[in-house]
């Protein structure tokens, strides 16, 4: 007859491992660090209260890093490399700093099994964008992991994907381009008064 088996399960990144041993024998399953990071957007500063980032404007990213795994994390931080377009917020980032890469990082953190943690990255909106929305994704690293973990959107069904913020074309005219066109209505007023004149 056989003898009765009971199932044990050890999580790990991305797989579960199942062990069938015999009833009352204890399997010696070694710890899984684990964690995730959601990053949503938020229109922080909306300058002409349309709803959409424009030039001018301050995005504010919120990261959150969870340890879903049954060890605690140790030396947690995140690196964050900016689009071009993207200009750091020193005015507002108090949990992050920008190195000479371009990158925004956090220091390191710890984070015990079952916790997590939440991080505002603001940036303003440059105004030399092309295309009508900007990507970012974040990298999180632990001591314990053999792998950076990428952010990942919540607001949509795919798996570690960039969050993505529509940016409106509309520009804010530079200092030269107003002058010229002061200069140019000037013009047309003079050539009006001269005509009134004639």
């Amino acid at each position: 007859m056989k003898a009765k088996t009971h199932a044990s399960c050890a999580r790990g990144i991305g797989f579960a491992l199942f062990l069938a041993l015999p009833v009352g024998q204890i399997a010696q399953v070694s710890a899984a660090p684990l964690l995730t990071a959601d990053k949503v957007d938020s229109l922080y500063t909306d300058n002409d209260g349309d709803a959409i980032a424009d030039v001018g404007d301050i995005i504010k990213y919120t990261i959150t890093v969870s340890n879903v795994g049954d060890v605690a994390l140790t030396n947690v931080h995140i690196r964050d490399q900016l689009d071009l377009n993207l200009i750091f917020d020193a005015d507002h980032n108090v949990e992050f700093g920008l190195d000479s890469l371009g990158y925004a990082y956090t220091a390191n953190f710890a984070l015990a099994v079952g916790n997590n943690r939440s991080f505002g990255l603001f940036v303003e909106v440059g105004d030399r964008f092309l295309a009508d929305s900007v990507s970012n994704q974040a990298s999180v690293y632990a001591a314990e992991l053999t792998a950076s973990v990428l952010s990942d959107d919540p607001d949509t069904a795919t798996q570690f994907d960039a969050t993505v913020t529509p940016i409106s074309q509309t520009t804010i005219p530079e200092p030269t381009t107003l002058a010229l066109f002061g200069l140019g209505l000037a013009g047309l007023g003079a050539m009006r008064r001269r005509k009134l004149a004639a």
